[in-house]
């Protein structure tokens, strides 16, 4: 069976919580998902598209982040790449895969 990979991204902007909270919540949905948590970004307004460039490098299978603001309500551009976890309100979305017919 293959490992997946989830990685955790926080807009560090949020102060709703702490970080510690936040990777230890993460931690238990990655683990109730059968995924390894590989690495957190945390930084002021993530640049989306090097956290994307990274899941592409890295064969990264989930993004878990703790809300939809975290990566600036951009779900469909992360669901082009990787599987999406949010834990407020907690939600799985599926990478939607591009049928292309020739």
């Amino acid at each position: 069976m293959t490992t997946r990979t989830a990685i955790l991204v926080i807009d560090d902007l949020h102060k709703s919580r702490t970080r510690a909270e936040i990777q230890v919540q993460a931690s238990e949905v990655a683990e109730n998902h059968n995924l390894v948590l590989q690495h957190t970004i945390c930084a002021p307004n993530p640049d989306l598209a090097a956290v994307l460039e990274y899941v592409s490098v890295h064969n990264i299978a989930v993004i878990i982040t703790p809300s939809l603001g975290h990566i600036k309500g951009n779900a469909a551009w992360v669901l082009s790449r990787c599987d999406l976890i949010t834990l407020t309100p907690p939600s799985l979305q599926r990478r939607r895969e591009r049928l292309v017919v020739k």
